[in-house]
């Protein structure tokens, strides 16, 4: 099979998947294991995309399908509310959830082709890193609908369901987890393909990392957070099996130091702006 058809055959069997499998009964004794597998199981699956995105596709045409992709998106949220019957509106969503899947993983590895050099890539990471600790755990969006709305964040997570005492089966879903996460992972992974970094152990340091992480959520390990941000993983995954590749000068050097310090003073002035506003 031709690698960019495996990709499409893989993306349609994901939103297939996603579809059909809230119909399939599981007993409720096996339900928590059920749903720990499709967890782990879309983790590797969806990391694989990102990973193929960044080889198979060329910018200019991940450009135009991304923006494809997010326009049919946009169309199948306005068709929606008209589907009454419970299959279609599965097929719909499933559909929809695929269209912007797409459209993230595409953007990313064309937004890759901006970066011309190797050595850009740890500032970034480190960059988009921090903004996603900010946004979800020190005051940034996510960080406010916690706080303010917790059972919505709850309701919201990857927690494994738990049905009623008096069913005797219940049913899971092929997990999306954070759209904004496949992005800059294809967009990580068409920079590892690039400069001929380490793609592979970082694929499958990935793919631990943040299997690990969703699990401790979906099984609410009592020192989780009801949310954490998942590109801190992605990145650590890319830079530490890639940490010799970059070379940089004391010049460039003393430049990131500074930049690294005046990113933290702004984001240490949003987090209080953020708190004075609550």
């Amino acid at each position: 099979m031709a690698p960019m058809l495996r990709w499409w055959s893989l993306l349609t069997l994901w939103v297939a998947m996603r579809w059909l499998l809230p119909f399939v009964p599981v007993p409720t004794w096996l339900l928590g294991v059920a749903a720990l597998v499709a967890l782990l199981l879309s983790v590797a699956w969806l990391l694989w995309l990102a990973k193929e995105s960044g080889r198979l596709w060329e910018p200019r045409h991940a450009l135009l399908g991304g923006v494809i992709a997010l326009l049919a998106w946009v169309g199948l949220m306005r068709l929606l509310p008209m589907l009454k019957s419970s299959f279609w509106l599965g097929l719909g969503m499933a559909v929809r959830d695929g269209c912007l899947l797409t459209g993230a993983l595409l953007l990313g590895t064309a937004g890759a082709s901006l970066i011309r050099h190797a050595n850009l890539l740890p500032p970034i990471a480190v960059v988009v890193t921090v903004m996603d600790i900010w946004t979800v755990l020190l005051g940034g969006f996510v960080h406010q609908v916690q706080q303010k709305a917790p059972k919505v964040v709850e309701a919201a997570s990857v927690a494994v369901p738990l049905p009623a005492v008096a069913t005797k089966a219940a049913s899971i879903a092929l997990p999306l987890v954070g759209v904004g996460d496949w992005f800059f992972a294809a967009f990580f992974f068409a920079l590892l393909w690039r400069f001929r970094l380490n793609w592979r152990t970082s694929y499958w340091l990935a793919t631990l990392l943040v299997a690990l992480v969703l699990a401790g959520l979906a099984l609410r390990v009592a020192w989780f957070p009801l949310a954490l941000p998942g590109l801190p993983f992605l990145a650590l995954a890319v830079l530490l099996p890639n940490w010799r590749s970059f070379r940089y000068t004391a010049e460039e050097k003393r430049a990131l130091a500074v930049g690294a310090l005046f990113l933290l003073l702004l984001l240490a002035l949003f987090t209080y702006a953020a708190r004075q506003v609550r």
